[in-house]
């Protein structure tokens, strides 16, 4: 037992120390668990005298409780048990990197406010309850899809006995976003270029005609190599969908692109030549923008994602078949029917395609107007009338009866 006081400035204490002058004079050290701690079974105890000794020991308890009570929140049928077996589950490894990475962190943050819960006892209420203390709609609606995919495997799987409806899909839904319908002009893109060039990240600028150019999401634009452009061909497998596409280059981008060197790595490479990753590129892309919309302020409102959309946008415009934009964007058949109602955008030119294509069926030109179209119409229905009155006797008939017919 030491007798000299403790030197505080020594070393810092670590959770769950406690020290007592015994009657001696002497100094004792203790460990003490948090409440939640005793309930997952760790205890009180006595340190030894040695005060180096002594916090080390403490360490060590420490974390030991933490332990037991991170096991005691993953007791067999609760949720955080359910989450660590989602993530283990080979329908999680199925999943996209861009996606796990999203479902990690919302399963990160439901299971530290709601993983010592039992999973067969979660209401629709409580679910609801939770996505309350989100902030902004779409993260609520993400978080909603994500849970409701989580129960839907417990149930699919027979994870836990008991849980028959997904609480989840029946908790209260999120108010439903606008879609977005903000597009990159030809204009856009010119003044975002000449930004990028302007601080020295051309690989963005090039990214961002790719964008428009290729159709793809930034995370599989990203991650193309000069090897993937083989040929005046992109070739690549969505992240998130592992669709194959193959799309031919479109000169813009292709004379842009062959100015650069080395012809080596990524083919869209941040500043230190390396390839981007998603909070370089957000933090770029921001600067880039700023700079481009103190020309052009209309860009601000802007987004990176946007790009994708606009490429529908500019191939509709030119004629492009919907078949055609698929081959390009990389959707299924299957989603075919919602691309025009989650991408598509009503333009002017649009608009007056389509009245050009009215007007070559309606052949409006030899329209009748006026009295002269009131006339038209008497004189057609009397011809119908004509055609339609029956001819007594009929041709070849002798029957008195019918020949007495007026």
């Amino acid at each position: 037992m030491t007798t000299s006081a403790p030197n505080r400035s020594r070393s810092k204490t670590p959770p769950g120390w406690r020290q007592r002058r015994t009657a001696s004079g002497a100094w004792a050290y203790y460990f003490e668990p948090t409440p939640q701690e005793r309930a997952a079974g760790a205890v009180t105890a006595r340190l030894p005298d040695e005060r180096g000794a002594a916090l080390r020991q403490c360490r060590v308890l420490k974390r030991e409780a933490r332990a037991a009570l991170a096991a005691q929140a993953q007791a067999r049928g609760s949720l955080a048990w359910l989450i660590e077996r989602y993530r283990a589950s080979p329908a999680f490894a199925a999943l996209a990197p861009s996606s796990a990475s999203q479902y990690r962190r919302i399963l990160a943050r439901f299971a530290a406010q709601a993983g010592d819960r039992r999973a067969d006892r979660t209401t629709p209420k409580q679910i609801s309850d939770f996505l309350r203390t989100v902030a902004g709609d779409a993260m609520r609606s993400q978080m909603r899809a994500v849970l409701t995919a989580l129960f839907a495997w417990a149930i699919a799987e027979g994870q836990v006995p008991g849980l028959d409806s997904n609480p989840a899909a029946a908790s209260a839904r999120a108010r439903p976003q606008p879609p977005r319908h903000d597009f990159w002009t030809v204009a856009d893109l010119r003044a975002f270029l000449a930004a990028a060039d302007e601080l020295g990240l051309s690989g963005l600028g090039d990214m961002a005609l790719a964008g428009l150019a290729l159709g793809q999401r930034p995370g599989d634009l990203a991650a193309l190599t000069w090897a993937d452009l083989d040929g005046g061909m992109a070739r690549l497998v969505q992240q998130k969908t592992g669709v194959a596409v193959a799309i031919p280059l479109a000169r813009a981008l292709d004379r842009r692109m062959a100015a650069r060197a080395p012809r080596t790595g990524p083919a869209f490479p941040a500043a230190n030549g390396l390839a981007y990753r998603r909070t370089a590129l957000n933090d770029d892309f921001r600067r880039v923008l700023a700079l481009a919309a103190r020309r052009h302020p209309a860009m601000a409102r802007l987004q990176f994602r946007d790009l994708r959309r606009s490429c529908v946008v500019l191939l509709s415009e030119a004629g492009a078949t919907l078949p055609q934009i698929i081959s390009v964007t990389g959707h299924s058949f299957a989603s075919a029917t919602r691309i025009l109602d989650v991408y598509h955008v009503a333009t002017a030119p649009q608009a007056h395609a389509a009245v050009t294509l009215l007007d070559a069926i309606l052949d409006l030109d030899n329209i009748p107007t006026g009295q002269k179209a009131q006339h038209d119409r008497r004189e057609e229905r009397n011809h119908i009338e004509e055609h339609r009155r029956p001819v007594w006797p009929p041709a070849g008939t002798t029957d008195p009866h019918l020949a007495a017919i007026p």
